[in-house]
């Protein structure tokens, strides 16, 4: 049993106190390191105090609305995408309602909210927010780049969760996140927010699964461990706690997920990228299989081996070798992505860029999109050159000017794209050229000044 509540009511917010920075202090190793102290190497909670600058908490904040526009533009409740008011899920109608009022130009929260759900209380959660909003991708890897290189990117890879709302309660209740899921949460404001962690030898004594069941969550609050944030804070949590959030003013949470997979996970999401990349994309994928009578025939082997393209004569590697491909080809699309697991969505599914219009980077002042890096490899059979840009694979005809093409652009400095492809030029048309670099334009790789 328990020996008492006051042994179980503890805070270990440990925290690092400063003025509201001018500059985000998290882009230092320094900040980092403090960090991973703090935390224990990230397995203890931890608020730590001002560490988001006002114009990075305004700008994240400016993005999750734009998110929030990007789906109501697209009408999908895909995406871990849920609305919650009065703590019900809405759907049909109401969800429609929503779509077709997002947030306006210029519009901050408190205007939205008070816009569309006027009184009421409403909770939004949205999973892979890095997929709608490449400013938000970009700014979020800049604040963690120093701790990706000193503890390296998880291999299931990163991903962005927002909670936007006055919710009250988290509308999931109590729960725990999966195996190896820790979470920094970057607290965007207005209003603060509470959260109450249990660990399991405490949730279990308390009964707090049945609690939770009956929505219980006041008679559990005296065991939790406490943490309050505010805007500008940032907020740690390891996977293995049973927590529950409570949000009573308006407020914006980004949460950027590590998620480091159990090796069964990471296993099977490689396995699964073999349908991914090699599987055509056709109506034969629909085609009912008829019952076989022989164990030993081979017409279901031959029927599944015509939904493979063959490429790359990776069909006639052994298991090993093909394996290592699928593996390689995976790491190097996640390390090209600063380890964000989803694509951000091209200029081209925008409507922003027309890859055949690649003329438009003739003559420009291009740099690689910082702070992401462009990696390659060449094919199998040495034809062909595989180019991996913001978790995208291209692949085009080798040449090894375009090894040296990728090579300047990871310096990260501005460079003229005649002065870049010029080698390329003289044994390719000049439109080749500037084709290789609209792809990367497109895949948001690299940027010019319009």
């Amino acid at each position: 049993m328990i020996d008492s509540i006051d042994k179980i009511i503890t805070n270990i917010m440990e925290h690092i106190d400063v003025k509201t920075p001018e500059i985000s202090q998290m882009v230092s190793y320094d900040w980092w390191e403090k960090f991973l102290s703090v935390t224990n190497n990230r397995t203890q909670t931890a608020v730590i105090k001002n560490a988001i600058s006002i114009d990075d908490t305004n700008l994240l904040s400016g993005e999750i609305l734009h998110v929030i526009q990007e789906l109501c533009r697209l009408r999908t409740n895909k995406y871990g995408y849920r609305v919650y008011v009065d703590d019900k899920l809405v759907k049909d109608d109401y969800l429609n309602y929503i779509f077709d009022n997002p947030p306006l130009p210029l519009e901050d929260v408190d205007q939205y909210a008070d816009r569309v759900f006027k009184d009421q209380n409403f909770g939004m959660i949205i999973n892979g927010c890095e997929k709608f909003s490449d400013p938000l991708s970009k700014k979020l890897i800049e604040l963690i780049s120093p701790l990706l290189e000193i503890v390296g990117i998880p291999m299931v890879g990163l991903s962005v969760h927002t909670f936007v709302g006055n919710y009250g309660y988290t509308p999931l209740g109590i729960h725990k996140d999966n195996p190896g899921e820790n979470v920094i949460h970057f607290h965007l404001g207005p209003g603060r927010k509470t959260m109450y962690n249990w660990s399991d030898e405490v949730y279990e004594q308390i009964n707090g699964k049945k609690k939770n069941e009956d929505k219980d969550f006041e008679s559990l609050l005296p065991y939790a461990e406490l943490y309050n944030f505010e805007k500008g804070d940032v907020y740690f949590m390891p996977w293995n706690k049973f927590h529950l959030g409570k949000t009573d003013g308006l407020s914006i949470g980004a949460t950027v997920w590590f998620n480091n997979p159990p090796k069964k996970k990471l296993f099977d999401k490689i396995i699964s990228s073999l349908s991914q990349q090699y599987m055509v994309n056709d109506d034969s994928l629909k085609d009912i299989m008829t019952p076989v009578k022989d164990p030993y025939g081979q017409e279901t082997l031959d029927e599944l081996r015509d939904l493979l393209v063959v490429d790359e004569n990776i069909l006639n590697l052994s298991f090993n070798d093909a394996f290592k491909v699928l593996h390689d080809d995976y790491k190097l699309a996640l390390f090209s992505n600063s380890g964000w697991k989803t694509r951000t969505t091209s200029l081209s599914d925008e409507k922003l860029f027309d890859v055949d219009n690649y003329i438009l980077l003739k003559d420009r002042i291009i740099k690689l999109t910082q702070p992401f890096k462009i990696y390659s490899r060449r094919s199998i059979d040495g034809e062909e050159i595989i180019i991996f840009a913001r978790g995208s694979k291209l692949k085009m005809r080798y040449h090894p000017e375009i090894e040296n093409i990728i090579h300047e652009l990871n310096k990260g400095e501005e460079v003229n794209s005649a002065k870049l492809i010029e080698k390329l030029s003289v044994e390719w048309p000049e439109d080749a050229g500037l084709y290789i670099l609209g792809l990367l334009y497109d895949k948001r790789a690299i940027e010019f000044n319009a």
